[in-house]
């Protein structure tokens, strides 16, 4: 498999980079906000070295012969040294989200049209968006970057709901997905495409037991996993909400004990790169030694190609996580 690196000006003029970079790294954090893109080109006194210079605030585009755009991502760092090296460092748009900040009030609306709002707002193109359904009556968000609003937006969303969403960029759109609906695409497995593995078990961030608490540290809910307290102990999470009625404090306590009452389970893969798997994908491994056999989410992923070699290593979690952040009324 081939790739090419295109770098796309401002202009509209491109260039082709593909014959000379020394390597290209790749990837993202479910936890983070922009995915980032890498890459290694010769430099030096030498007549015959490519002299060709990347603009700050181009893109660079890398694309797989066979499966077309990878990342496209906006240049916001480069560096040269004597040792002939030029690394140059560049971010998906989601970028945006993250570099600007402002204030917004919030009345009756959802967090898709909130997002729209804020993409239109600040230039940021729209893809693919999930209906997210339930109406936000009344958020205040003040000195926020437009990122952490987005979040703060949809886990008050998924509190309500129960789902889980995750922003995602796509040839330079920013989408919303709701996790547990992505098709499972790729297997890994032992004696193929799998290099090493490993995996982890633990309780550490484990609650069996859930308390939502007023204004006034009223109990407006409480809910319990007797299995888990019997088994583990009694491991107690209590949360303060306000304005909201005992029936939505149930159902918030009752989502909060089935995201936090399991046990963390994690594991790695170092494997031969697949170029479309990135954090927040679904994938299926077969692994004897370690017991990894199921459908798997990525947590990180971080991809490589050195010498015309692509390899990539990934963090994995038995469940689907996102990113979330808890609404704190403005004074």
């Amino acid at each position: 498999m081939s790739y090419e690196l295109i770098n796309v000006l401002q202009s509209g003029e491109s260039y082709d980079l593909s014959q000379f970079f020394k390597s290209i790294k790749w990837g993202g954090d479910i936890r983070q906000t922009a995915r980032k893109l890498s890459i290694e080109l010769p430099t030096g006194r030498d007549y015959y070295l490519p002299k060709y210079q990347v603009p700050l605030g181009s893109v660079l585009m890398l694309r797989s012969t066979i499966n077309g755009e990878i990342i496209r991502a906006v240049v916001f760092d480069k560096t040269k040294n004597t040792d002939g090296n030029y690394s140059v460092t560049s971010y998906n748009h989601l970028i945006y989200f993250l570099k600007n900040k402002s204030t917004y009030k919030l009345s009756s609306i959802t967090a898709t049209a909130f997002i729209k709002k804020l993409c239109s707002d600040f230039g940021v193109s729209i893809g693919s968006m999930a209906d997210t359904g339930i109406v936000l009556e009344k958020l205040i968000l003040r000195d926020k970057t437009l990122y952490d609003m987005a979040i703060i937006a949809l886990t008050e969303t998924a509190k309500r709901n129960g789902k889980k969403y995750m922003l995602q960029m796509s040839r330079g759109k920013l989408n919303v997905i709701e996790k547990g609906k992505q098709v499972v695409r790729w297997l890994i497995t032992e004696g193929q495409n799998l290099i090493d593995a490993e995996y982890s078990e633990n309780i550490n961030e484990t609650k069996n037991s859930i308390i939502i608490v007023g204004d006034k540290d009223e109990v407006l809910a409480e809910v319990k996993d007797s299995g888990l307290i019997k088994q583990y102990g009694i491991l107690q999470e209590m949360k303060k909400e306000s304005n909201i009625s005992s029936g939505e404090a149930k159902t918030i306590a009752s989502n909060m004990l089935k995201d936090l009452g399991k046990i963390t389970r994690e594991a790695s893969l170092n494997c031969l790169g697949i170029d479309s798997v990135e954090a927040g994908t679904a994938i299926e491994v077969k692994e004897t030694i370690t017991g990894l056999t199921g459908t798997f989410y990525v947590d990180t992923d971080d991809h490589d190609i050195t010498n015309g070699q692509h390899t990539m290593n990934l963090k994995l979690n038995w469940t689907d996580e996102v990113v979330s952040s808890d609404y704190q009324e403005a004074e």
